[in-house]
């Protein structure tokens, strides 16, 4: 019970656990290796709160265009068409002291990073952005179909 009796004042879709998130790019292609990656979530009824943490390794070679955090533990509703969450901490992410910022695409299991733009806009992270020994740690919400 959360504060009452009845219900109302239950919690019946209430899970917590782990994940293993990726840096990965839009062909699926991750960085080279990772120093550490660990992500945990916590599911209330449809709502998702997914905590990542990735110290990136060497890049290596990426294939493709845009950047991405992969592997959510959920997939995102197919209804809600943008999700966002919040970047805590990032090091070694070539953005020009830019914000990081990241958003959840209806029905994709994963989260595309962007970065502002000095004209108040966004542009997609991309490969060539990320260096050796990138860190990301970040907060996503979002709504799951189940």
């Amino acid at each position: 019970a959360i504060g009452g009796t009845g219900d109302a004042n239950t919690l019946d879709d209430y899970e917590e656990g782990t994940w293993t998130p990726e840096l990965e790019s839009n062909t699926g292609d991750n960085i080279d290796n990772y120093d550490s990656r660990v992500g945990h979530y916590t599911k209330i009824g449809n709502l998702v709160i997914a905590r990542v943490y990735i110290n990136g390794g060497t890049k290596g070679t990426v294939a493709g265009s845009v950047m991405r955090i992969g592997s959510l533990p959920f997939n995102p509703n197919s209804a809600v068409t943008y999700q966002a969450g919040t970047v805590g901490y990032w090091n070694n992410i070539d953005i020009d002291d830019r914000q990081l910022m990241l958003s959840v695409y209806a029905a994709n299991n994963f989260a595309y990073l962007f970065r502002t733009r000095a004209d108040g806009g966004n542009v997609q992270i991309t490969p060539a952005n990320i260096q050796d020994d990138c860190r990301i740690s970040a907060t996503i919400i979002y709504e799951t179909d189940s």
